[in-house]
């Protein structure tokens, strides 16, 4: 089992530790090919590593401004250009590593496993089984008769 650092270095399942998270560079696989862990869930998975990779980028974009102004560059169009195509190069670089990131968080929180196996509890070592609110998967409900709106509005009695 990876943390979530070990992961942006290994570029592996932080579940198995042997399963690649990419297909290509920019390519994510969709479950560990050891282990069957799903990597994203939920269709919005990846907002927090986009969130990520841009702050990153726009560090990156600042730190090089402020160095262009203490060299005296900032009149220099071609360096703030440069460092404009610098910043966009330097965010899908660091896309990769926030993804690895981010995976290794979602396992942190209980949302990388296969779809075979049940979520572990935070905190709880036994496994999950039964119809106890461990059970559910996160971000599942199991909707009880009493939560859910009755089909007709005709009154009952």
């Amino acid at each position: 089992m990876a943390g979530a650092f070990e992961t942006i270095f290994t570029q592996r399942c932080p579940r198995c530790g042997r399963g690649k998270l990419f297909k290509g560079f920019f390519v994510m696989e969709e479950r560990c090919s050891e282990c069957g862990a799903v990597f994203m869930r939920d269709p919005g998975a990846w907002t927090g590593a986009t969130a990520m990779a841009y702050v990153a980028g726009s560090v990156f974009f600042f730190v090089g401004l402020a160095w262009i102004w203490m060299t005296g560059h900032i009149d220099s169009m071609v360096a703030t250009q440069a460092l404009a195509l610098g910043t966009v190069v330097f965010v899908f670089f660091a896309l990769r590593f926030a993804k690895a990131f981010w995976v290794g968080l979602l396992f942190g929180m209980g949302y990388v496993y296969p779809d075979d196996d049940e979520p572990p509890a935070p905190g709880d070592d036994a496994p999950a089984s039964g119809d106890d609110a461990t059970s559910a998967r996160p971000g599942e409900h199991d909707a009880s008769p009493q939560d859910t709106p009755a089909d007709d509005d005709t009154p009952r009695g």
